[in-house]
C-alpha cells in the first residue's frame, strides 16, 4: 500500500471516511485536464475512483466504469508499464470480484470470478516487488466468494509473509485480519485485532471499510 498512497489523493481523504471529498478532488482534477485520450490524469481519475468504489461499496458502478474505460486505456499504452499496467489490472481483478461477493450463485458470478482470477494471474506475472502477494490477496478473495475456504486460507497465508518480508504494512494489515477473521477462534480474533489497531493507529476512521479497498472478495 505505502506505493499506492502515494498516487491518488483519494485514499488520504478515504483514510479520513470522507468519499464525499475523494470524489469531488478527483472530478475536479480530471475536468481541469484539456486532453480528450487517456492520458495520465484519466489513469490516476480511474485508480481514484475504484478505491472510491470499492469503499463505498458500489461494485456494480465501478465494474460498469473499468469495463467501459478499459479499451482507450489498452490503446494508450498504459499497460506496457510494469507498474502501471499492474495496478490497473488489479483494479480489474478487484471490481470482477467486488461485483461477483454482490452477485447471486449463477452463470453471472461464474464469469465474473473467472475473469478477477485471470486479471489478477496478469497482475502476478508482472515483475514487481509485491504484485505476486497483490495477486494472491486478489486469488484468495475469489476462493473466499467460490466457498473454498481452504484455499483462501493458503493463499492469505504467503500473501501475508511475501507483504511482511517486503514491509508493504498496510497490505500485511489487510492480509492480517482476512486471515484471522476467516481463520476463527481466539487466535483468528487476535490476528484480526492487530490488523484493525494497526490500521486505527495509522488514522484510518473505518478500519474494516478500508479493507475493501485492498482486500476485496470477503464480508465481515
Amino acid at each position: 500500500m505505502n506505493a499506492v498512497v502515494n498516487g491518488p489523493g483519494a485514499l488520504v481523504h478515504l483514510t479520513r471516511d470522507d468519499a464525499a471529498t475523494a470524489e469531488r478532488e478527483a472530478k475536479d482534477t480530471l475536468a481541469a485536464w484539456p486532453g480528450t485520450g487517456f492520458e495520465q490524469p484519466h489513469y490516476w481519475h480511474m485508480l481514484a475512483v475504484t478505491y472510491i468504489r470499492l469503499y463505498s461499496g458500489e461494485s456494480k458502478r465501478l465494474h460498469d466504469a473499468i469495463e467501459k474505460d478499459w479499451p482507450r486505456l489498452r490503446r494508450a499504452g498504459h499497460l506496457h508499464s510494469p507498474v502501471a499496467g499492474g495496478f490497473a489490472l488489479q483494479a480489474r481483478s478487484g471490481a470482477c470480484l467486488a461485483r461477483a461477493t454482490a452477485t447471486a450463485k449463477g452463470h453471472e458470478r461464474d464469469m465474473l470470478l473467472r475473469a478477477a482470477e485471470r486479471h489478477a494471474r496478469s497482475v502476478a506475472h508482472r515483475d514487481v516487488v509485491g504484485f505476486a502477494e497483490c495477486a494472491m490477496l486478489l486469488e484468495a478473495g475469489v476462493a473466499k466468494v467460490r466457498g473454498d475456504d481452504s484455499l483462501a486460507l493458503e493463499r492469505l497465508a504467503t500473501a501475508l509473509d511475501g507483504f511482511e518480508r517486503a514491509e508493504m504494512s498496510f497490505f500485511a494489515a489487510a492480509t492480517k485480519h482476512r486471515l484471522g477473521t476467516l481463520r476463527g477462534g481466539d487466535d483468528g480474533k487476535a490476528l484480526a485485532a492487530e490488523a484493525v489497531s494497526f490500521l486505527t493507529g495509522e488514522g484510518v476512521a473505518k478500519p474494516r471499510q478500508f479493507l475493501a479497498i485492498v482486500s476485496p472478495g470477503f464480508v465481515d
